[in-house]
């Protein structure tokens, strides 16, 4: 989680900022508390690397918003000074000159008026042009910087997991083999495979439509977007707006804070803004970041989540009940362009602003 916190650092502000630290502060704190009792599932020297990776992530963070608050102190000084020169550039001023010719020798003087000069206008307008070039290049280092540095910690993430997850089922299988052992019976995993295949077996000479065998293949499920109604006298509706944003909006609580921006650029919206809808799509634990698409094939939304009614779905799915949340697509790419300004990966996608 920690490694995906700062994708939004371009809207940060000192509290978010805060935030960041002291959830990075917990997180090296767990790294170091887990060395001594966990070597037997991950190494040493993986969990140095993770801790000096998230804190390099912080520093370019750090780099990335004062260089955005430079940005805006550039911007302060086009709205502050530039009405001021402007005004000393195009002003028409009277000056007195000596005559020329005899009248001039004997002191004779007139009064002239001077065309405006834009030159002041110009070197105002080159040095803020160089100034904001040199914000731009340096945003740009420390983005690419941070991106190399994302990729590189959450290939390490993915191995430490990957250890984690790998010599944590090694243990619980030895101790479920020395627990058969003892008991002199079959194991438990051994016995949920036999029933497992009775059940499809039974199912299939029943005539029952059930899931195909198909593990590590892609699959393509169909389904409705419709809402729920999990009790007497409650309606959930199929779908949820920028307006449950704002009203859920609590500074206090970090999963329901608004950034100022973001709050700022919600309540600006002429229109809500569709968030997320639901499905009663099949999905379960791995699906997250699926592609949802209509019926035309046009991709509306990634499913995300499932509703709390839906927890033992990886048993058996219940109809009515069984919800999948998805993300409009819609919000995606107001995020990515309104909020997140990665007009790079947009113009990748081919999105037309």
């Amino acid at each position: 989680m920690t490694s995906l916190l700062g994708e939004g650092v371009v809207g940060w502000d000192e509290t978010d900022y805060r935030h960041y630290h002291a959830q990075l502060l917990r997180t090296d704190s767990l790294l170091q508390a887990m060395k001594p009792i966990c070597r037997e599932y991950v190494r040493p020297a993986q969990i140095d690397t993770l801790r000096s990776l998230l804190a390099d992530k912080e520093t370019h963070l750090r780099h990335i918003m004062e260089a955005m608050e430079r940005q805006d102190e550039a911007d302060s000084l086009l709205v502050n000074h530039l009405p001021e020169v402007a005004r000393r550039a195009t002003r028409v001023r009277t000056v007195r000159q000596k005559k020329s010719g005899l009248a001039g020798f004997f002191g004779g003087k007139k009064t002239v008026q001077m065309l405006p000069s834009a030159k002041e206008l110009h070197e105002f307008s080159d040095s803020l042009t160089a100034l904001q070039r040199k914000q731009a290049a340096e945003m740009e280092a420390y983005a690419d910087s941070l991106r190399t540095r994302n990729r590189t910690l959450n290939r390490e993430l993915g191995r430490l997991i990957r250890d984690l997850d790998t010599q944590a089922q090694t243990a619980f299988d030895a101790r479920e083999q020395d627990i058969s052992e003892a008991q002199g019976a079959p194991d438990i995993r051994s016995l949920e495979k036999e029933y497992t295949h009775a059940l499809y077996r039974m199912r299939q000479d029943m005539g029952i439509s059930q899931y195909p065998d198909a593990n590590s293949t892609m699959r393509l499920t169909y389904g409705t977007v419709c809402g729920i109604e999990p009790r007497d006298a409650v309606i959930c509706s199929w779908q949820t707006t920028t307006d449950g944003l704002l009203e859920k909006d609590d500074p206090s609580s970090y999963d329901f804070r608004l950034g100022g921006r973001q709050r700022e650029l919600l309540q600006g919206l002429e229109e809500p803004l569709p968030v997320d809808f639901l499905t009663d799509n099949d999905i379960t634990g791995g699906n997250s970041g699926s592609p949802v698409m209509n019926a035309k094939g046009e991709l509306i939304g990634l499913a995300f989540d499932g509703n709390k009614e839906s927890l033992a779905s990886d048993a058996s799915y219940t109809p009515g009940y069984n919800k999948c949340v998805c993300v409009d697509i819609r919000f995606v790419l107001w995020t990515l362009d309104e909020y997140a300004g990665m007009d790079r990966i947009l113009d990748e996608i081919g999105y037309d602003r």
